[in-house]
Parts: structure tokens; C-alpha cells; sequence
């Protein structure tokens, strides 16, 4: 039942004054009623906290000062927030037609799990804003000064728009699924970053730490670099290290440090290295190897896990033992089976602890990639890594073991799995891609601006004898690479192999 204004008011006031907050919980409100709550708090200086709340009408903010604005699994219409001072303004878990801030002065702006149809901020002056989590059919930033960063991360969007903004600090864009992001006439201070599955962007007379387009770069080598794919989460990664094209470490924050894992294993991993020994022979070595497999991905101290990695040997490990106890081998038997099936008990028992190698699952299931196709990606696996063998100068020889192992995963009986069939085909797009990515970042004339410190590193001489390997590499490969550009991960090396061609031509 919705209360009239006059009571909602009134109990907020009575609240206000003995907790020194304003707070409002559980009830059908009218967007006045919140106005106006709102703006006593502000006389009196107090923080507003709203909750539960069903918001019929508009909320009109403006021209005072509140220390903290929050809105908590709220509904509303539209939201206008105008020529105000927030320290703290946040948004969680609401739904809604429109935000909309404008002439805001703020320490901090976030709105984290929510729906919107729009988030418009217009001469934004504050600290950092964050969403986070949520669904927004438009998302625009016009004129605003943001001191600190700028954050986007796992929200799915139909337009995002940065027009005219400065930006101190970093914007970056992790996880995002958007038609659209476009920046345009706006500065960034440090970097723009891409992390996971960042839709193409366009770059629009923007400058800062990765961006702007050169007058004098061909129209498509421009779109192909804007549009470049980021590296999503797999079982393999690219980076620069030591001069040579490597498998890329996890990162500090893609880490987990698991204690209760690591002595779990080790006290089942003595026994399971004795079991080793018994699966010698015809169509035996395979689970040895993966059994090994499995243990370097835990390590050695196991106390940093690559959880993508770790969990991807673990299903093929899993896939494999099963296929063999099926087939009942006499040898298999015991305390040696009993070890192995020990081992991935031990696993699967910390298996939910291991938050990025969840999410790795739901995009695997998400992204639908079957057996065969993984088969058919995992064809490039042989031919990628002979021309990095060729070429030593260039690629370290772990990226051309790493890759044959993608390309047997494809082979074992877990391959029809969603983790393994995903896990194979992007593991080889992300090597594809990034290789092609640094070509066209070298051939820029201005340079080899990106977010890779060890990348940044190189010396011009050393970066265009990378970035020649790795073109010969892709050229060789375009034979199975080209045919695989149906697939939305390989669509754009499809159109960079076809690009190099008409170069080649031309020359």
C-alpha cells in the first residue's frame, strides 16, 4: 500500500532525529515523498539511506549537500540528481528508467547489480565513478572531470558513450558486452585497459596512455587495431617476456592462494606420483602426462593457483581416468586407483572456492562451442606451433608445447565437454589474435602505444622483428585459419589475414 507523503516524511524525520540518519525501508513511496526527505537531509546534514522502496514518479535532487546518497534494492522511474555536493553516491541491486547527474560535484559514484534503460552523467566534477554487475540499455558521460578512474566491469550495454570528458586516471572496461563504445574528443591520464571480452571500441580524437588514430593510417588498419580482441580467460594467454612471445602469468589478481588446497594435495600427492608407475604402456602415457600436467598447474608449493589452467587439467584429468576405469584395466586397481580418484575428490571439494575458474565454466557453457568444433580450431594447433619452433628468435618454446597440448585436448574423450571444447578454441584465438594485434600496433607510425609494461619495453628494432615473425606465422597458417573465421572468436583474424593478403599484393 503506498503511504501518503505526508506520513513517509514525517517517519523519516522521527527516525532521523534520534539515529542521525535518514532512513526509509519496505514501502511504495511517491518520488516527492524522496525529494523532499533528501533535501531536509541535506539541510541537516545527515547521509540518506533508502531501501526496499517501490518509487512511483520522479526523484528531483539538487542544491544541497549530503554526505552519502544510498539507494538499495529500490525500484524507480527516473532519478535527476542537479548542481548537488555528494561525498558518497551509490546504487545497488535497483531497477529503473533513468539516472541522470548533472552539474554533480561527488567523492565517489557507483551503482553496482542494477537495471537501467539509461545512466547519463553531464559536467560530472568527482573522484571516480564505477558500475558494476548490471544491465544498461545507455550509458553516457558528457563533459565531466573525473580526478581518479573510470570503471565499467561485467555489465552488459547496448551504447557506451564518453563525449568531451578528461579523465585523470584509468578507464577501464572489463568484462563489458556492449554494441557500441565510443570515445570521442576526450583525454585519459594514464591508460584505457580491455580485460576479458570488451566489445570494439571507436576512438574518436581521443588521446592518452593506449589511444588515438593516426591521419595517416589506412581507414581499415585503423578499425582492425581499435577493434583488436582483447585476450579472454583460457587455458592460454599471450605476452612478451624476454624478447620472445611466451604464455602470459596470471596476474596478481587472477591468483588464488588456496592453503587448504594445496595441503589437501599434498597429502594424496605422494601416493598418486607412486600410481604414475602403473600406467605404463598401450594407451597408458596419455593419463601419466596429464596427471603431471595436473600437478605443475597446482605447483610445486600449490600456494598460487592459475584457477583457468588448474581447472581446465583437472577436467581433462577427470575425463581421462573415467574412459580408463571404464575400460576396466587389470592394472588400475587398488590403492593406485584409488590415489587418482583420491586426487580428483580433493579437487572437486575446493572446485567452488575457485571464483575464475567458475565464470570460465558459465562462458563456456554460454558460448556453445562443440567437439567438433573445437576439432576443427585445434587443426591450426600443429602448424601454428612448428613455424614458432622454426623461428626461436622469436617465440619461447613453451607457447609451441602449450599449443599441442590444446591441439591433443581436442583429441582426448573429455573433448565434447563445454570447459574443454571452449577452453581449446579460445586458448588458440587468443594466441592468433594477440600475434596480430602487436603486428598492427608496430606497423602503426607512431609507435607501439599499449597497456603491456614488458611490451613497452621493447626497442623499436626489437618489436619489428617480433612483429615480422609474427606475421610469417600467420601468413603460413592463413590455410586452416581463414577457414575458421565463421566463428565470432575469429572473425577479426579472419579479417587481418585477408588484409596482410591484399598488402602483399600490393607489393
Amino acid at each position: 500500500m503506498k503511504l501518503p507523503d505526508e506520513e513517509v516524511i514525517n517517519r523519516i524525520v522521527r527516525y532521523a532525529e534520534r539515529r542521525k540518519v535518514c532512513n526509509f525501508r519496505g514501502a511504495e513511496v511517491s518520488g516527492g515523498a524522496v525529494s523532499t526527505a533528501i533535501a531536509w537531509a541535506a539541510n541537516n546534514h545527515l547521509p540518506v539511506k533508502i531501501s526496499d522502496a517501490r518509487i512511483s514518479g520522479n526523484v528531483m535532487v539538487g542544491g544541497g549537500e549530503n554526505a552519502e546518497i544510498k539507494l538499495a534494492k529500490c525500484s524507480f522511474s527516473e532519478i535527476y540528481v542537479r548542481n548537488h555536493n555528494i561525498e558518497k553516491l551509490r546504487f545497488l541491486d535497483c531497477s529503473g528508467a533513468l539516472i541522470s547527474l548533472g552539474g554533480l560535484s561527488a567523492g565517489a559514484v557507483s551503482v553496482d547489480s542494477s537495471e537501467l534503460s539509461g545512466f547519463y552523467i553531464d559536467d560530472f566534477r568527482g573522484n571516480s565513478i564505477q558500475l558494476t554487475r548490471s544491465r544498461v540499455e545507455f550509458l553516457g558521460c558528457n563533459g565531466g572531470e573525473i580526478s581518479g578512474d573510470f570503471d565499467v566491469m561485467d555489465t552488459a550495454a547496448l551504447n557506451v558513450n564518453i563525449l568531451g570528458s578528461a579523465i585523470a586516471g584509468n578507464f577501464s572496461i572489463d568484462n563489458v558486452f556492449a554494441d557500441q563504445i565510443n570515445i570521442t574528443d576526450s583525454s585519459i591520464g594514464k591508460n584505457i585497459y580491455y580485460v576479458k571480452s570488451a566489445r570494439p571500441t571507436l576512438l574518436r580524437s581521443t588521446v592518452g596512455g593506449w589511444v588515438g588514430i593516426d591521419q595517416d593510417v589506412s581507414l581499415e588498419q585503423s578499425e582492425l587495431l581499435t577493434a583488436t580482441p582483447v585476450q579472454a580467460q583460457s587455458p592460454l594467454s599471450l605476452a612478451v617476456d624476454h624478447g620472445h612471445f611466451g604464455p602470459a602469468s596470471a596476474p596478481e589478481s587472477e591468483t588464488a592462494r588456496l592453503s587448504g588446497m594445496a595441503s589437501a594435495h599434498s597429502q594424496v600427492r605422494d601416493s598418486v606420483g607412486g600410481a604414475l608407475a602403473e600406467f605404463d604402456g598401450h594407451n597408458r602415457s596419455r593419463v601419466t602426462d596429464l596427471i603431471r600436467n595436473y600437478l605443475t598447474c597446482l605447483g610445486d608449493c600449490a600456494e598460487a593457483v592459475d584457477e583457468v589452467g588448474l581447472g581446465f587439467a583437472a577436467v581433462r584429468l577427470e575425463a581421462q581416468a573415467k574412459h580408463l576405469f571404464e575400460d576396466g584395466m587389470d592394472l588400475l586397481v587398488g590403492e593406485k586407483r584409488a590415489a587418482l580418484e583420491e586426487l580428483l575428490a580433493v579437487h572437486r571439494h575446493f572446485e567452488g572456492q575457485l571464483s575464475q575458474w567458475k565464470d570460465f565454466c558459465e562462458r563456456a557453457r554460454k558460448a556453445e562451442i562443440s567437439a567438433d568444433d573445437a576439432a576443427l580450431v585445434a587443426q591450426a594447433a600443429e602448424p601454428l606451433a612448428a613455424g614458432m619452433v622454426k623461428a626461436p628468435e622469436a617465440f619461447a618454446p613453451e607457447l609451441a608445447e602449450r599449443l599441442r597440448d590444446l591441439g591433443e585436448a581436442a583429441r582426448e574423450p573429455g573433448a565434447g565437454q563445454p570447459e574443454v571444447a571452449y577452453g581449446v578454441a579460445q586458448g588458440i584465438a587468443n594466441t592468433v589474435n594477440y600475434l596480430g594485434g602487436f603486428v598492427l600496433r608496430v606497423m602503426r607510425k607512431t609507435g607501439k602505444k599499449t597497456t603491456d609494461r614488458l611490451e613497452e619495453e621493447l626497442s623499436d628494432e626489437a618489436s619489428e622483428k617480433l612483429a615480422k615473425a609474427a606475421r610469417l606465422l600467420l601468413r603460413g597458417a592463413a590455410g586452416v585459419l581463414l577457414p575458421l573465421s565463421t566463428m565470432p572468436m575469429f572473425e577479426w583474424i579472419g579479417r587481418l589475414l585477408r588484409f596482410f593478403a591484399e598488402e602483399d599484393g600490393e607489393k
